[in-house]
């Protein structure tokens, strides 16, 4: 990534202006739109914004936030310029939006949690100990303490089909298309990373690989 001192300069004063407008959102959003929106692709902490002064002018840098840790365990100590990661993300989507091929390797549907069978399957066990206790008082003949413990054993075994998580459905492209352009049409960074439902993860170097999910 690189860009002219001229457009770095333009871009650091815009930022400046934007960090001291308290404007509809708050500063921090504005200067930071990818903030809360990264984590980091060594340890998987979040990736945070840094604000440096030098001669009583703002630099804005993204960083892992491990950096804030008094351990520092993550060997990813990198600062990126703001400015330039906010150009990499526009590029990055605006490449996908250009190649619709391109787009089920992007998107990102959330799938469902696995369920919590813990409470099911403890249910099934006071059933199971329950009948256990009831057939040795004699309460029931063996045929009849026979069918009753193979039905529970048939609600545990309705209860293993549960335990993957189910998979969402296939995209359709066509409608995440229609939303990533006119995500893309706007000029506001903030906008378009919330439109999309943009996440990523920023590598050592600065690679950066994005997800989106605008449905």
């Amino acid at each position: 990534m690189s860009v002219s001192p001229e457009l770095w300069a333009v871009a650091q004063d815009a930022m400046t202006r934007r960090s001291l407008n308290t404007g509809r959102r708050g500063a921090r959003s504005d200067v930071y739109p990818l903030q809360g929106r990264l984590t980091c692709a060594q340890c998987g902490r979040a990736i945070g914004g840094n604000t440096t002064i030098k001669a009583n002018r703002h630099y804005h840098y993204y960083g892992c936030a491990d950096r804030c840790n008094a351990e520092r365990t993550c060997t990813h100590r990198a600062l990126y310029p703001a400015a330039l990661m906010h150009t990499l993300t526009r590029e990055l989507l605006q490449i996908a939006c250009d190649s619709p091929a391109s787009l089920p390797d992007l998107v990102e549907l959330p799938r469902l949690p696995a369920p919590d069978l813990g409470a099911m399957n403890a249910v099934i066990d006071r059933k199971l100990s329950r009948l256990e206790a009831a057939y040795e008082a004699g309460a029931y003949t063996a045929p009849e303490y026979a069918e009753r413990r193979a039905v529970i054993k048939l609600e545990r075994e309705a209860l293993s089909s549960l335990e993957q998580p189910a998979q969402p459905a296939p995209a359709d492209l066509s409608q995440i298309m229609a939303a990533f352009e006119h995500a893309l049409a706007n000029a506001d960074l903030l906008e378009v990373v919330q439109a999309l439902n943009l996440r990523g993860a920023l590598g050592a170097g600065g690679g950066l690989k994005l997800s989106i999910n605008p449905l």
